[in-house]
């Protein structure tokens, strides 16, 4: 078990209570020991329990991750993600931002960017059918985003990829025929 610096600290202050009792033996000390051994045996319960929801909620979004990469062609909306995950939306929200650092729409827009990147480069499709394979309904929408996103269109990133890949290797390919 991992404890935070004030877990630790208060974890430490009860068992400093329940030594001070046990050395002092003062009149009533067994009580005072039963009651400082059940405070600190409470906290640490509570840290437990605290720890497994903790990690139950990231294995659902750890899976809920895995759904998000596995279904980002498909509409999904946040009612999706929270019945994936088995939490409300409204954690699903704060969790995936609390682990993930931006919201489960954040990291959707930026999967589907990332895959629509790899079709630009790899293939020969027209963004518009590149952007209905990625999820997205509305091509101008994918436009606008990918730009957001990228800092450049769809077409110029194409184009840009193209001209760097031919520069370095079409002068290879010059290198290798001397």
């Amino acid at each position: 078990m991992h404890f935070n610096p004030s877990e630790l600290a208060k974890v430490i202050s009860l068992a400093d209570g329940l030594i001070r009792e046990l050395s002092a033996r003062a009149p009533g000390y067994e009580a005072m020991v039963i009651s400082r051994l059940t405070e600190l045996v409470a906290y640490l319960s509570r840290l437990c329990r605290d720890s497994s929801h903790s990690d139950r909620s990231t294995m659902r979004l750890h899976e809920l991750v895995q759904w998000l990469d596995d279904n980002f062609r498909e509409p999904i909306s946040l009612s999706d993600m929270a019945e994936v995950a088995n939490l409300s939306e409204t954690t699903v929200n704060r969790y995936f931002h609390n682990i993930m650092g931006l919201t489960p729409w954040q990291y959707l827009l930026n999967l589907r960017i990332d895959k629509a990147s790899v079709l630009l480069e790899q293939t020969d499709d027209s963004a518009t059918d590149i952007a209905l394979s990625c999820g997205f309904n509305d091509s101008n929408y994918f436009s606008r985003q990918f730009h957001n996103i990228k800092g450049i269109t769809p077409t110029a990133y194409r184009r840009g990829y193209r001209e760097k890949r031919k520069m370095l290797f079409g002068g290879a390919s010059k290198i290798m025929k001397r």
